[in-house]
C-alpha cells in the first residue's frame, strides 16, 4: 500500500482505533471507519477481518487484525501516528510494556 494510504489509516488509528497486546502477548489492532473502502484497503494490505455495524444513525465498518497481521499493521502505521499513540506504538515495537 502506498505511504499516503497508510498515513490516512494512521489518522483513523489516532482518533477511532486502538492496538496493543492481549494477555498472552499477541498483538491486536483495530479501527472504525464510515467508509467500507478504508476498511477494505487495510484488509487487503494486512489481512484480518472487517465487520459492519448498522444503527439508525450510521453504518460503520470495523477493521480488526490479530497476531502477525496486527504486528505488521502497527509497524506500518507507527511512523504516521501522532501523540500518545505514536509513543505507544514505538514502545510496543521495541518490546517495552506499554
Amino acid at each position: 500500500m502506498e505511504a499516503t494510504r497508510i498515513a490516512y489509516i494512521a489518522g483513523f488509528m489516532t482518533g477511532r482505533g486502538g492496538f496493543g497486546l492481549d494477555r498472552d502477548g499477541h498483538e491486536w489492532f483495530y479501527f472504525r471507519a464510515r467508509d467500507l473502502e478504508i476498511a477494505t484497503a487495510a484488509l487487503h494490505e494486512w489481512g484480518g477481518a472487517v465487520s459492519e455495524k448498522v444503527d439508525p444513525y450510521m453504518t460503520t465498518y470495523k477493521y480488526t487484525a490479530l497476531g502477525e497481521q496486527a504486528a505488521k499493521a502497527i509497524a506500518d502505521v507507527a511512523p504516521y501516528l501522532m501523540g500518545v499513540k505514536r509513543g505507544r506504538a514505538n514502545e510496543l515495537l521495541a518490546g517495552v510494556p506499554a
